[in-house]
């Protein structure tokens, strides 16, 4: 297969996240690839929900994940051949690079930026991760201020 024939997006629905989808998109378009936009989640971590007044439970959690994951890809990616999956897991990095051989991915992009602070120091640059354990070439792209929509 070429290069590019399949490129799995990680995202964490942040604004530094959101840098990834125009260098994908622009790959995609080139190759005429499919794009697998991912989220991992860790289940073992409550999700506020979406009336902010509780925590949710997984069940109730599920569709809403898939449903952002299904608006960035119609606002971000729409007209290229979008896979979106959530993913569980308690490793975001080994998630994310399981999937990516799993379906063969050609590429990961990710962006270098999302978890901050101390959190960041505690657990460690995810992208930095996916670089190191990741069977097939990554593209890490750093945050850009412009503001997205979603």
């Amino acid at each position: 297969m070429a290069f590019g024939t399949r490129i799995v997006v990680a995202t964490d629905f942040s604004r530094a996240a959101a840098s990834a989808f125009k260098p994908a998109r622009e790959l995609v378009e080139a190759t005429g690839g499919e794009v697998h936009l991912v989220h991992v989640w860790d289940d073992s971590v409550p999700v506020p929900s979406e009336d902010g007044g509780r925590l949710a439970s997984a069940e109730e959690a599920t569709p809403g994940l898939k449903d952002r994951l299904s608006s960035i890809a119609d606002e971000h990616l729409s007209g290229l051949s979008v896979r979106v999956e959530l993913l569980q897991g308690d490793a975001v990095d080994e998630a994310i690079v399981a999937y990516a051989s799993k379906v063969e991915a050609d590429l990961i992009v990710i962006a270098t930026e999302g978890a901050t602070g101390l959190r960041r120091f505690i657990l460690g640059s995810v992208a930095e991760k996916v670089v190191r354990r990741a069977h097939c070439p990554v593209l890490t792209v750093r945050r850009q201020d412009a503001e997205t929509n979603w």
